[in-house]
């Protein structure tokens, strides 16, 4: 009985565990950006069909008096007409059309892959604040150890004064950090709670900061993926269609052929009845899509520097954020995760030291304060290791891994 009371127990804690798959699934189910992006590929949908269609055929009607001498009565005409292109600018915008749907579709999935980005970066942020916030708490615990042994020393000499009031404005000081701490792990909880859409706890965060990174992330991101990156795809993808739309332009300057037929009746003595057929065109005889051809080409060039600068852009931000990654892990290198354990220990020491008296107030305050700064280090080091590298992924629209 005792046994299966227990295995209860692992198993209701294991259930409070929030896994990055719960989280990406939340915030993908919930997100209003996606929900948008998806009624924006229907609509482009829509508006392919659309454009597959001819322009409605058109009927006209009319009823009159005829008065021509002896002949009088009154007529009755209908006819029916459809214009049937001679160019292919039906065509040409379906693929105007197609060409905007592919890119959507593809913009759409990297609005997946950045908030599955942000989702996680939330998280470890979570993370690392409650462990700084932690860590701070042992910090209040040992501030009211130093604020009661001062309340007990003597303050006699000038000497003597002068350090308590310094010692006073150091343990100010620290208490503010220590309120920036809870201040951050409450912006951490609620932006996590914003993705998400459900309260968090601190303790449902089960990550681990690895002992190193692997060597081998840097090598699958060795460089930038044209090809993958959003946004020279949505420029590419402007090119692609005004080059499209200098040939519409100049297809909708050719004529349409109008074909159909009609009837008219007329109610005279006798009554006479005609049927005819109608062949035509639609002829624009002032030439005013002359206009629209050079404005299409005017934005083609427009689109084509813009993809050139483009790429030499990306080229510099890639090299750049590529230099900031490698920077961030000469840093974790610097501060690795063997430091907490060797500082915490060190803490440890120190107010064991000054328990004893065997240091003074001053000391312990000073290695306190040293040792707490390196384990701040270390976790503000992996976190900014990790929005680094999620940036530098994105621009590849990769997937934000941190372990090879």
């Amino acid at each position: 009985m005792k046994f299966l009371f227990i295995l209860h127990v692992f198993i209701s804690f294991k259930s409070m565990a929030l896994t990055i798959f719960e989280a990406e699934t939340l915030a993908l189910e919930r997100s209003s950006i996606l929900k948008a992006k998806d009624m924006e590929i229907k609509a482009i949908n829509n508006e392919h069909v659309v454009q597959s269609l001819w322009s409605n055929p058109q009927l006209l009607g009319q009823v009159g008096s005829l008065d021509s001498g002896s002949t009088k009565g009154s007529t009755l005409e209908f006819s029916l007409t459809q214009a049937v292109p001679l160019s292919s600018k039906y065509s040409l915008k379906r693929q105007i059309t197609k060409l905007a749907l592919a890119s959507q579709e593809k913009n759409l999935d990297y609005y997946k892959n950045w908030i599955k980005h942000q989702v996680k970066l939330a998280m470890w942020r979570v993370y690392i604040t409650d462990e700084l916030h932690r860590h701070g708490q042992e910090r209040s615990r040992r501030f009211s150890l130093i604020k009661k042994s001062l309340k007990t020393r003597a303050k006699v000499s000038i000497k003597q004064r002068v350090e308590q009031n310094v010692i006073e404005s150091q343990l100010m000081l620290l208490e503010k950090e220590q309120d920036i701490k809870k201040h951050n792990l409450f912006l951490a909880i609620n932006d996590l709670e914003f993705w998400i859409g459900r309260k968090v706890e601190p303790s449902e965060i089960k990550l681990k900061i690895p002992s190193a990174p692997s060597g081998k992330i840097m090598n699958s991101i060795s460089k930038l993926d044209l090809n993958n990156n959003i946004e020279f795809q949505k420029t590419s993808t402007l090119v692609k269609s005004a080059e499209l739309d200098v040939r519409l332009k100049k297809n909708e300057r050719l004529p349409d052929l109008i074909l159909g037929g009609g009837y008219r009746q007329e109610n005279v003595n006798p009554e006479n009845t005609f049927m005819y057929a109608i062949v035509g065109l639609n002829i624009p005889l002032w030439d005013s899509g002359s206009n629209r051809v050079q404005l299409s080409k005017n934005k083609l060039e427009m689109e084509k520097n813009n993809l050139e600068d483009l790429k030499k852009r990306l080229d510099l931000v890639y090299l750049n954020q590529a230099e900031l990654v490698k920077m961030s892990l000469n840093q974790i290198e610097r501060f690795p995760l063997s430091l907490l354990q060797k500082n915490e220990r060190a803490i440890n020491e120190a107010e064991k030291g000054f328990r004893q008296s065997v240091i003074d107030v001053s000391v312990f305050i000073q290695a306190e304060t040293q040792s707490h700064e390196m384990i701040d280090q270390v976790y503000v080091t992996w976190m900014q290791y990790l929005e680094n590298l999620s940036a530098l992924f994105l621009l590849n629209n990769q997937d934000l891994i941190w372990e090879g």
